[in-house]
Parts: structure tokens; C-alpha cells; sequence
């Protein structure tokens, strides 16, 4: 079998209020790490292996991914047929606002949770629409607003009632919890184990074994994940990622551009593509 070449394309659509990506032909693999908004993937061709909440999953073409904020999960091609992976990026402010519009009640301070993220062999009604609005979500709008709406809140309404859930209260403790807390007001901020185990009141390695236990990621992964999305943040408001990276913590650029493609699957730059109006981005290969 001949090499395929790489492609990742992104696209933000002003519309939903989603981001939409395609990968091809990536081997990529995407260590241990969660994602701040909800995730609606599947796959058109080849297999991917997913470990999460304990379990392995191989994922293939015609099953359904369902990933809500904070889910940790490590996923890597299997196979030898190049990888087709697509996929709709949700924040959770949008999917809030997405139940309110569907009637689906949500209790204030809590989220939609998708307590299965993998549905094998999900409905073709659901699938069929999913992959509809993938395509349209990839393309710049040509007048089409209505159409994508109705297909968007069709198929939000079919998977939160089929397989959505309430988020549960963590019920991590109060030290993790106050680890979290000092990790998300303070990211911008040099963190040390030591100051950390002091704020949740345990010593060091028993803090990381809880921590890992109750979040499914190490305090550094949890650091590391909240960074780069204040870093997402940032680079759709314009800022270069030299900045962006300065800002939100990291030691350097290169960090921060490992760091970023490790998770996201694409560099801080082409990210950033996305929300400069200048359509899908592509790179084929070497990276941009």
C-alpha cells in the first residue's frame, strides 16, 4: 500500500458556533489528556484504538463518539488503512444553550454528560445527519444558515435524548478540589509540586496518586490542558502564539507548539487559521 499523505483541515462555523475538523491519513498519537468543550466524532475510514474510562474501544467506521468536557481518554491509529477522523467541537456554553433551545432540562450549575463515549454501530439517522452537517460545517456558507440549524438541532436533540446524561458532582474531595481551583486561577503562574500539596493539604505523591485517580490526569496534564485552552482563546482573538504562549504560562514556544499539536492535533498557527476567514487550512506532510 502506497504512503498517504497528511491533511488536517479545520473549520469554524459562525453559524453553530462550532469548529470542525478532519484528519487524514494521521498516525498521530494523542497521549492521556481531556478537552474543555464536548467532542462529536466519528469515523469515515480506518480504525482508531481509544482508552478511556477504563476500557479500550477500536473504533470504526459507522460508531459514534461522544466526549463530554474533561473526559480524559489516549487514542492512536490502529490498522493499516489510512485514518478518515471527523469531528464537531462544542463549548459547553453552546451545548447549554443548545438544550435551553431543545426543551432538555439541565440544572444550573451542572452540564450535559455522555456517560458512554463510544456507541458502536450508532443509528444510521443519527450518523447519516452527522456526517450532513460535517460536510456543510467544512464549507464556507453560501446562504445555506437555515439549513444547517435545522440539522444541527435535529441531530443535538436525537443524541442528548438517546444518550445524554446530567454530569454528576465530583465528589473529588476538598483537597483535589482546591488543587483544580488553585490550577485554574493561577495557570498563567510558575506551579510547583511543593505549593501545590500544601494547598490540598497532602504530600506530594499521595497528591498525585488521588489527583490522577479522581481527574484521570497528573496536576501537570491537568495544568498543561487549561493553558492550552486559554491559549485557544487567545489566538482566536488575534494574538500571535509567541504571545499567546507567554501569556499562558508556557516556558517557550517549541512547549508550547508540542504541547498544543499533541492535544488539539494542530499547530497554535493553523488554529488560528481557522478564525481568520480564510477557509479550511491544509497541510499536507510537514506542517505549517
Amino acid at each position: 500500500m502506497e504512503p498517504v499523505s497528511e491533511k488536517r483541515s479545520a473549520q469554524f462555523d459562525p453559524v453553530l458556533q462550532v469548529e470542525a475538523y478532519q484528519f487524514q491519513g494521521v498516525k498521530q498519537k494523542f497521549p492521556n489528556h481531556f478537552h474543555p468543550y464536548y467532542v462529536i466524532g466519528f469515523i469515515e475510514s480506518g480504525e482508531r484504538r481509544l482508552f478511556c474510562q477504563q476500557m479500550e474501544w477500536i473504533v470504526r467506521p459507522g460508531d459514534l463518539l461522544l466526549f463530554h468536557p474533561l473526559m480524559s481518554h489516549v487514542c492512536e491509529s490502529v490498522g493499516q488503512q489510512p485514518l478518515d477522523y471527523r469531528c464537531l467541537n462544542i463549548k459547553p456554553e453552546v451545548m447549554s444553550s443548545t438544550a435551553q433551545a431543545l426543551g432538555i432540562p439541565v440544572p444550573a450549575g451542572r452540564m450535559a454528560a455522555f456517560p458512554q463515549p463510544v456507541i458502536l454501530q450508532a443509528p444510521e439517522e443519527i450518523t447519516t445527519v452527522l456526517r450532513k452537517l460535517h460536510q456543510m460545517a467544512m464549507l464556507p456558507l453560501k446562504g445555506e444558515e437555515l439549513l444547517r440549524e435545522e440539522q444541527y438541532f435535529l441531530l443535538m436533540k436525537r443524541i442528548l435524548c438517546r444518550y445524554g446524561g446530567e454530569m454528576a458532582a465530583e465528589g473529588q474531595g476538598e483537597g483535589i478540589s482546591l488543587a483544580c481551583r488553585h490550577l485554574e486561577e493561577h495557570f498563567e503562574e510558575r506551579i510547583t509540586l511543593e505549593e501545590l500539596s500544601g494547598i490540598a493539604g497532602m504530600e506530594k505523591f499521595r497528591l498525585i496518586r488521588e489527583f490522577t485517580r479522581k481527574k484521570g490526569i497528573t496536576p501537570y496534564r491537568y495544568l498543561e490542558a487549561i493553558r492550552i485552552n486559554a491559549a485557544k482563546r487567545l489566538l482566536e482573538q488575534g494574538l500571535a502564539p509567541v504571545e499567546a504562549a507567554i501569556t499562558t504560562g508556557f516556558s517557550d514556544q517549541s512547549h508550547f507548539t508540542n504541547a498544543f499539536k499533541a492535544q488539539l492535533g494542530l499547530t497554535p498557527k493553523q488554529y488560528q487559521r481557522i478564525f481568520e476567514g480564510k477557509g479550511p487550512l491544509f497541510g499536507k506532510g510537514k506542517l505549517m
